[in-house]
């Protein structure tokens, strides 16, 4: 996985993507926890003088298992 995120930004500094790697906790059947790496990406896009994300998207690292069982505590 990789260990910083990355930004791409257009020319015109109106547009940006942002790629972020994530850990979270997955829950076998059994209640035994894995971990579940993934990335994160973002599509900005400049609004006045800040920023706006106008798509998201979560993704897995290859071979981690999608599924996940259990009682997962809710972080807020």
């Amino acid at each position: 996985m990789e260990s910083a995120a990355r930004v791409l930004a257009s020319a015109d500094a109106g547009m940006a993507i942002a790629i972020a790697p994530f850990t979270s906790t997955g829950f076998q059947a059994d209640g035994t926890p894995f971990p579940r790496p993934g990335r994160a990406t973002l599509v900005l896009m400049r609004q006045g003088d800040g920023w706006i994300a106008v798509h998201s998207h979560l993704s897995l690292e290859r071979g981690v298992p999608a599924e996940s069982h259990g009682n997962r505590p809710v972080v807020r």
